[in-house]
């Protein structure tokens, strides 16, 4: 599923008409890599079991670093589209509880963020070959659960009798925003520095043996801060 998915971002971005690139000066590509912060400024609430609020305890989300190939084609003169391919991240999560004051990992998630934007980049602001730019589009997070931490596992076992066995969070799409500027090197080499943004809320579900269920309510407005060399053709 993941890949049929990355095979569909990757064509919506080269997958367009031809001729409606060659009004400009022919069809530009630009491929980079790039390092990339990701930050996912998560909160949490309403942390409840089997219905009942749970007092003193949430989730925590950790930052995560990455790198990521970014793909554009541009548009015309001041239009482009553009995404980014990347292994997926391994975001680990935490719960703490106030009433003991124990932090213990729970699991790590990995997250696969598909992203898809439109840049303008208007030729008036260029300037020594400084090009700003801004974005937007849609990004959708495929959220695959890894093994329980095995602290996770025995506290579980000690406060509920029950060990997890099964986690699935609700996975919307979100508005994605974009400001960037690229900085031409040479002919064909620049250096692009990003940030991407989008905000939004979901539902998380943790399932134990015993028949239990954990949920949470997450909010968050993750950035991406993004530094790439990237080669344009």
């Amino acid at each position: 599923m993941v890949g049929r998915i990355l095979i569909l971002m990757v064509w919506l971005t080269v997958g367009i008409p031809v001729h409606a690139v060659q009004a400009a000066d022919g069809s530009r590509w630009t491929m980079g890599v790039g390092y990339a912060v990701i930050a996912p400024n998560a909160r949490t609430s309403g942390l409840e079991i089997d219905g009942n609020p749970l007092p003193g305890a949430k989730m925590l989300v950790s930052d995560e670093r990455a790198n990521l190939l970014w793909l554009r084609r541009r548009l015309g003169k001041d239009w482009a589209v553009s995404t980014a391919l990347g292994k997926p991240l391994t975001v680990e999560t935490q719960l703490h509880y106030n009433v003991t004051g124990q932090t213990i990992p729970a699991l790590p998630i990995e997250a696969a963020p598909l992203m898809l934007t439109v840049h303008y980049a208007p030729q008036a602001l260029r300037f020594r070959g400084l090009q700003p730019y801004v974005g937007a589009g849609g990004v959708y997070v495929l959220v695959d659960a890894c093994e329980f931490n095995e602290g996770f596992n025995n506290f579980s076992e000690q406060w509920l009798g029950q060990r997890p066995n099964d986690f699935d969070m609700d996975q919307p799409w979100h508005v994605l925003w974009e400001l960037g500027a690229d900085y031409r090197i040479s002919d064909h080499w620049k250096l692009n520095g990003r940030v991407l943004g989008f905000s939004g809320s979901s539902r998380a579900r943790i399932k134990f043996d015993g028949g239990a269920v954990m949920e949470v309510d997450m909010e968050y407005a993750p950035r991406i801060y993004s530094l790439s060399l990237e080669y344009q053709f």
